[in-house]
């Protein structure tokens, strides 16, 4: 059973947006590295759960983004070979998250030395 748990966000962490423009998820670039690192991972127990904001101001509910944007990310994900758990749409929508034991993207790559 997977115990410990790392939680990625998806646009410009997972999935890098090149111009202003975000609403086409298909024309996110892979972040490869943080991708390699994350199958890592997961491939060594850890639990990957990937969450998003992404409806917050295009729906009307967390439930309508799900439905809208689940399909689009999971392909999205499936193409460039992300291994993962779980996909929430349950975050908020916030300038920053301010957390004891966040990292960046660039922080996390750094784990990989750990496995």
């Amino acid at each position: 059973m997977k115990t410990h748990k790392i939680i990625f966000d998806f646009d410009n962490t997972i999935g890098l947006h090149k111009t202003e423009d975000t609403s086409d998820i298909s024309k996110c670039e892979p972040n490869i590295p943080l991708i390699q690192t994350i199958n890592k991972l997961y491939e060594n127990g850890f639990y990957i759960k990937i969450l998003t904001a992404r409806g917050h101001l295009s729906c009307k509910s967390r439930e309508q983004a799900d439905k809208k944007y689940r399909p689009i990310i999971e392909k999205w994900l499936s193409d460039n070979n992300v291994l993962y758990n779980e996909l929430s749409f349950n975050k908020d929508l916030a300038l920053y998250y301010v957390d004891d034991l966040s990292l960046s993207p660039n922080d996390i790559l750094q784990l990989e030395k750990l496995l």
